[in-house]
């Protein structure tokens, strides 16, 4: 069975941060991490995300050990769930690095390993966090297996992993109070969340779900990411 990792480690995150900025922008620093982590060296870096895990290091704690409960309680059904909705053997390992350095959180589609969860999430944004994220790993790892990079656009990233979050049994493993229509993105783009809804409800299968949101994008303007 696929593992799902949680650490806290600075050494590691001062070694990929160069990378979610990359992939994220400096808009993901908080304002005190961008203070400190502005023209500074790589070895520099290390040393000024030490301090910031030092300070935080209750918040990170504590929102480790309540992943790792949650995600041994939820395990075998999110697992087979998901394999179950899209005909796809979860293979790869990931790791969740709990982070003072980011004020929004972010799975790193391109290498498909890891995620960052910021510092001060509560339990029940926790849970919604950890299996968003997760499926945009996953999400990714099945277009490679598929062969349809053309999904790994951000309107079906977001899209899909909302649908697949939503509208399967997954929704069981969220707090109650998480709910479908309160998520910014559903808000914001209510007509293509509207149609993909619509595939998703009358799909064969999650590949053919899949080749027809490519459709559904490419003819569709003015998604708000968010």
């Amino acid at each position: 069975m696929t593992k799902v990792i949680f650490k806290i480690n600075p050494k590691e995150e001062a070694k990929n941060i160069p990378d979610v900025l990359d992939l994220g922008g400096y808009g993901m620093l908080t304002s005190e991490a961008y203070k400190r982590f502005t023209w500074i060296t790589k070895k520099q870096l290390y040393k000024e995300v030490k301090k910031l895990h030092k300070k935080y290091n209750k918040k990170l704690e504590k929102s480790r050990k309540f992943s790792v409960a949650y995600w041994n309680r939820i395990e075998k059904d999110f697992v087979k769930t998901l394999e179950s909705l899209t005909k796809i053997k979860l293979e790869k390992n990931k790791v969740f690095y709990f982070t003072p350095s980011l004020r929004n959180s972010i799975a790193d589609v391109r290498r498909r390993k890891n995620a960052y969860l910021r510092a001060g999430y509560n339990e029940r944004q926790l849970t919604f966090m950890i299996l968003h994220e997760l499926i945009h790993l996953y999400y990714a790892d099945f277009l490679i297996k598929l062969n349809l990079k053309k999904a790994l656009v951000s309107p079906l990233v977001e899209g899909v992993d909302y649908i697949l979050l939503f509208k399967s049994p997954l929704k069981t493993l969220l707090h109650p109070s998480v709910t479908y229509n309160k998520q910014p993105f559903i808000q914001k783009n209510p007509q293509f969340m509207a149609e993909l809804e619509k595939l998703w409800k009358n799909r064969e299968s999650f590949e053919s779900f899949l080749k027809k949101a490519i459709k559904l994008n490419e003819n569709t303007k003015g998604v708000i990411i968010c």
